[in-house]
């Protein structure tokens, strides 16, 4: 092992208190140059993960299913047991014929004349929420923006209703929060018989988001609406 090498056997990119610094370029820069396919110390019972930091091997595994699966294991650096993989199973976590049939169902949502569209109302979204933030002077930039500008352009993309906007920026940053052991949300605030350990993030905020869903859903087979709903 080199010196660079060894330099770098233990450097962490993964950690969310990295990043609170600011993206750390310089130690990717490096991991590229030197060590591209990089054994990333962490916690749990495989005691770390690859970490790919080439455009082109990032390519390479993204089109091979069959030897780098999504499903098997999935995603999450985090170990999980069988029935929590079974329960919190999403699209990003199947692979072709699943996950093709899947994408298929959205993929309408997502064509480039699309897009353009989501531009432009985000565009007047976010200048809505710095002016709103702009005219108090003194604001907190994560309550103000941070928080409710990706929830509310995901309601104009799905098509729900804005008044729902409050509640699902709410929950969805208790989801985030469930991540993180100085903001863990305290579980009795979004009551459920389901164990925590068999939804997403952990958190029974995410079972609130799923009945939501549900609702939505009902609603939507009853009176079918041109949203991506």
């Amino acid at each position: 092992m080199t010196t660079v090498e060894g330099d770098l056997a233990n450097v962490d990119v993964a950690s969310p208190r990295v990043y609170a610094a600011g993206v750390p370029h310089e130690t990717l820069a490096a991991l590229r140059s030197h060590d591209p396919v990089h054994w990333h110390p962490w916690p749990g019972t495989r005691d770390g993960f690859w970490l790919l930091t080439k455009h082109a091997d990032v390519l390479a595994v993204g089109k091979d299913p069959q030897t780098f699966s999504s499903q098997v294991g999935h995603i999450a650096l985090e170990d999980r047991e069988a029935d929590a993989l079974a329960a919190r199973q999403s699209l990003i976590e199947t692979d072709p014929p699943d996950h093709t049939r899947l994408r298929k169902l959205v993929s309408y949502a997502f064509t480039r004349s699309k897009v353009r569209e989501y531009e432009d109302y985000t565009r007047m979204i976010a200048s809505d929420l710095l002016d709103k933030a702009i005219a108090m002077r003194e604001f907190d930039w994560v309550t103000e923006i941070s928080e409710p500008l990706p929830i509310t352009v995901l309601i104009s993309i799905l098509g729900l209703p804005q008044e729902d906007a409050p509640m699902l920026i709410e929950l969805t940053s208790e989801m985030a929060a469930a991540t993180d052991p100085d903001y863990r949300p305290d579980p009795s605030k979004y009551p459920t018989d389901i164990d925590p350990r068999l939804l997403p993030f952990g958190t029974p905020a995410a079972y609130h988001v799923f009945e939501y869903g549900r609702k939505i859903g009902e609603e939507r087979r009853k009176n079918p609406a041109d949203d991506l709903v």
